[in-house]
This record gives C-alpha cells, sequence and structure tokens, in this order.
C-alpha cells in the first residue's frame, strides 16, 4: 500500500482524538490577555472606520469565573458567523459543543469535541487557529495609557475555527502532545516494508514513515553526488549540472509562487480599486497601498503596518465580489427587455462603491438584530452607518 503525504503543515497530528462515531476531540487555546488591536468600524465607533482601536483585555476580567464559564457548551463553528449563534442559526452553524475553559498561562485553554465532518475536514486542511466570539463592555481608558478601551464583562458566543487569529498563531488547537487515538483499525504494510498497527499511533506512524522514506532519498542523492565529485576530473560538468539542476528547480518553484500570489494580489487590486487601476510595482504591499489609495486617499497608507493594510485590503476585495455577484443576478432578471438591459450595460459601467459604502453595509448587516431585539429602529440604524459611510 503506497501513502501519500503532503506536508502542508510544521507540527505532527499527535494531539487529537478521534472517537468511535468519527468525531474529533481536540484541545486548543482559543483567548488571550493584553492589548489587541480593532477596526473601529468592528466596535461600531464614529469616525473613520478604519482606524485601529487599541483594546486592553486584562486578566481579572479574560479568567474571571463567569467569563470562563461562558464558554461551557458554547459552539464551534467556521469562521465567524456575520452574527452570534442563537436557536434561529443553531442547526446550521454549530460543528460541535466546547466542552470545558481553564486558564494556561496568559491564554485561555477549551477542550471541544468538533462532530461535523466538514469542521474535521477543514481541521485537517490546515485551519486550526482560534478566535473566540464574544460580547462584552468597553471602557475608555485613562489619559496617557498606551491603549484606547479595557475590555468588561466577556461573555463567549462561540468559538470559530479561522486562518489567522487575532491573539496570534500560539491561539490554535494543540498539537505537541502524544494522545493514542480511541479509533480501532487494521494493520496494513506500507511500500516500505513496514507493518503499523493503526490502533497504536497511527496518524503519527504514517506520516514518519514517509518522512522516512524522503530522508532516505535525500540521503541517497547526496550520496551520490559526493561519488561523482570524487571519481575524477572528467565528472565535473556532470557534477555543475546536477547543482545547476537542483538550483534551477528549487529558483523555478520559487518564482511559480511568488509570480502566481502577486497575479491574485492585482487581481484583487482591480476589484477594489477599479478597472483602470495600474500598479507596476511586483511588491504585493505597494500594489495593496496603491490600490487603497485610489478608493481612500485621505488616509496615508504608507504609515500603517503590513497586517493592518492586508486586512482592510481583503475587507475592500471581499465586499467588492459580493457586489460583483449581486450586480450580475440582476442583470439575468432583465435580459429579455432591451431598454431594461441597456439600462444594466450603462450601470455596470458606472464606478463601484467606495470602501466606505460598503463598510455602511457591512454595519447595517452585522447590527440588523439590534432592530429586531427593540435596541433600535431601522431609521436609527440608518443613522448610525450614515456617520460612518459617508
Amino acid at each position: 500500500m503506497q501513502i501519500t503525504v503532503f506536508d502542508r503543515q510544521t507540527y505532527k497530528l499527535t494531539s487529537r482524538r478521534v472517537t468511535d462515531e468519527g468525531f474529533l476531540r481536540v484541545p486548543g487555546r482559543a483567548a488571550k490577555t493584553g492589548i489587541q488591536e480593532y477596526l473601529a468600524c468592528e466596535l461600531g465607533l464614529d469616525g473613520d472606520p478604519m482606524r485601529v482601536i487599541k483594546v486592553m483585555r486584562p486578566e481579572d476580567e479574560v479568567f474571571n469565573d463567569e467569563s470562563l464559564a461562558s464558554y461551557i457548551g458554547t459552539d464551534v463553528t467556521i469562521e465567524h458567523p456575520d452574527k452570534f449563534v442563537d436557536s434561529n442559526v443553531y442547526s446550521s452553524l454549530s460543528k460541535g459543543p466546547v466542552l470545558s475553559a481553564i486558564r494556561d498561562g496568559d491564554f485561555v485553554k477549551v477542550d471541544m469535541i468538533v462532530k461535523s465532518q466538514d469542521a474535521i475536514d477543514a481541521i485537517n486542511a490546515g485551519k486550526v487557529e482560534l478566535s473566540a466570539g464574544y460580547s462584552a463592555t468597553y471602557e475608555k481608558a485613562q489619559e496617557g495609557a498606551d491603549y484606547d478601551f479595557i475590555q468588561r464583562n466577556i461573555r463567549i458566543n462561540h468559538v470559530a475555527l479561522v486562518d489567522k487569529a487575532r491573539a496570534g498563531q500560539q491561539a490554535r488547537l494543540f498539537d505537541k502532545q502524544t494522545i493514542k487515538p480511541e479509533k480501532t483499525m487494521e494493520k496494513v504494510v506500507l511500500d516500505s516494508g513496514r507493518s503499523v498497527d493503526l490502533e497504536d499511533g497511527a496518524t503519527a506512524a504514517l506520516i514518519q514513515d514517509s518522512f522516512d522514506r524522503l530522508t532516505k532519498q535525500v540521503t541517497d542523492s547526496a550520496r551520490e553526488l559526493e561519488t561523482v565529485k570524487g571519481t575524477s576530473d572528467a565528472q565535473s560538468e556532470k557534477i555543475e549540472k546536477l547543482e545547476a539542476d537542483l538550483k534551477l528547480a528549487n529558483d523555478s518553484e520559487s518564482l511559480k509562487s511568488k509570480l502566481a500570489e502577486l497575479a491574485q494580489v492585482k487581481d484583487s487590486a482591480i476589484n477594489v480599486a477599479g478597472k483602470e487601476f495600474v500598479c507596476d510595482s511586483v511588491d504585493a504591499m505597494e500594489i495593496k497601498r496603491a490600490a487603497l489609495s485610489e478608493v481612500r486617499d485621505s488616509i496615508d497608507w504608507s504609515s500603517k503596518t503590513d497586517e493592518y493594510v492586508s486586512a482592510v485590503f481583503d475587507f475592500a476585495d471581499a465586499d467588492m465580489s459580493k457586489e460583483d455577484d449581486e450586480d450580475e443576478d440582476e442583470d439575468m432578471k432583465v435580459s429579455n427587455d432591451s431598454q431594461l438591459r441597456q439600462l444594466a450595460k450603462d450601470a455596470a459601467s458606472s464606478p463601484k462603491k467606495t470602501v466606505d459604502q460598503a463598510v455602511r453595509r457591512k454595519f447595517i448587516d452585522a447590527n440588523r438584530y439590534k432592530v429586531t431585539t427593540g435596541e433600535l429602529t431601522m431609521e436609527q440604524l440608518n443613522a448610525q452607518a450614515d456617520k460612518i459611510g459617508g
């Protein structure tokens, strides 16, 4: 039996237990104390929606008994949903429950059981960082503090599997402690001739066996090269060719990867800034800053961090793509009427909405539940959105 392993992560999958039902039991770090950065629009603040707000998460709030208790029984989700998990959307969002939450240094450690196969597949594919979704109150920081607000009364609604956690790469599923899988499987014989009992560290054994074969291949190639070097001066050309081929292969793969990334960034930049956008730079961050300058020239994007620029750029790209899909659906509805087709064609050539308008719509969608609960009227919500939508 030939085993092929794609090494997508830098860790071994040894902290995960699979139950007889196929559920995945796994611990991880879901939240952290200290200062974290948010966009003003995430907190519903007036003014520039894209400005960075620094928020202090004190230990006595993060590890408060009531806050830790609020984790228990909440739901695991894939990415953060548009609104909190409740009885109306539970069945479509929940991938399993959070079983416990305790302090682990500066982090909150949770134990989860993931029951939905799509979430298990996402974890196995590399979506292993964690981010807590919660409600909180925000207290204005004292003058002179190196942060803007203090977070209080933290109450957890869900824990999301994400590609990039706000609390950093340490906020993720655990993958260092060896735990014996609960699932019993048959023995297999690998193509190396090694017999493996799958109920005894199956995943680690399979991966280790593949690593052993790759290591042997590399070692054999190195020995072959050394042999060629030592034969005679007549073999020098062959040695140089082997070394040149190896370097060319490495450089080619690196160049392909960089070109693919650059092409994707340029496509997204056109989506954000419009079809007329042109940037000759081959630096992805310069392209992102140039595109954002087209739609928000009042901001000095060169002074913003790469992380901040990338977050705003991705937000604008996703929102503009959603708008394009909606426009395309509307074009299909009027395709049988020539006059309406002309109107659709004219509308398609009009300038796209600015990032501020996209943020306004995002703000309304994120806070529409307040109209349902009676906290705001629709007129009040629109008035608040007008302040940030511009």
